[in-house]
């Protein structure tokens, strides 16, 4: 087995592991609830990034490199190389996002549902002074990752075109609750952070 793929079932692991964990305690603390928001958008999101699995296995397109033959086998390879890197990147970017956001969230963590508990904070530490929700972005970061890894176009196209989108309607559900129960203060920190994906959000406002 080749060194990526037990990289991408060992970080895969540990972060089903260490959700396990948090749900077992989710259930025992049983935290005293104010506002809760369930949708069957954070489901479909579940389901949607767990569907990646059978469609590596599935879909066998692997990516090939346009005007490259067999007498430039060094400049594909090149190319390839190029997009390991690029898939190592956010692969490593997202697990660190997700496992960032477990040590800073704690128990303002909830499960399938937006919610805000009676003594609730706002978190804007750690990864959460760079993204507005790493486990979102760091999950979509990482299929898109794992589809470079696996020089798959067509699992790559179907994380922004599924998976990227799903999240996002569910971090935008609990935007509305966080904003209404934080008001300004975190407004201001909206247009701090970017909601997805580190810098991005600096870099559109920067000037021409």
């Amino acid at each position: 087995m080749q060194l990526k793929y037990i990289v991408m079932l060992s970080l895969w692991l540990a972060v089903f592991l260490l959700t396990m964990v948090d749900f077992i305690s989710y259930r025992v603390r049983k935290r005293k609830v104010k506002i809760s928001e369930r949708s069957r958008w954070y489901l479909a999101g579940l389901i949607a990034s767990a569907m990646t699995f059978p469609i590596i296995v599935l879909s066998s397109f692997p990516l090939t490199v346009a005007g490259y033959d067999s007498t430039n086998v060094l400049q594909a390879q090149l190319f390839l190389v190029v997009i390991d890197i690029a898939g190592y990147a956010l692969f490593f970017l997202g697990a660190l996002l997700i496992f960032g956001s477990k040590l800073y969230l704690r128990s303002m963590w909830s499960y399938l549902s937006a919610e805000i508990k009676a003594d609730h904070k706002l978190v804007s530490g750690g990864v959460y002074r760079i993204v507005r929700h790493p486990v979102y972005g760091g999950i979509t970061w990482m299929c898109v990752g794992q589809g470079l890894l696996l020089h798959n176009p067509l699992l790559v196209f179907y994380d922004f075109l599924l998976v990227l989108p799903l999240w996002y309607k569910c971090a935008t559900i609990e935007e509305k609750l966080l904003e209404n129960e934080f008001g300004e203060k975190y407004t201001e920190y909206c247009k701090r952070v970017p909601m997805l994906f580190p810098m991005i959000q600096k870099l559109r406002r920067s000037p021409p």
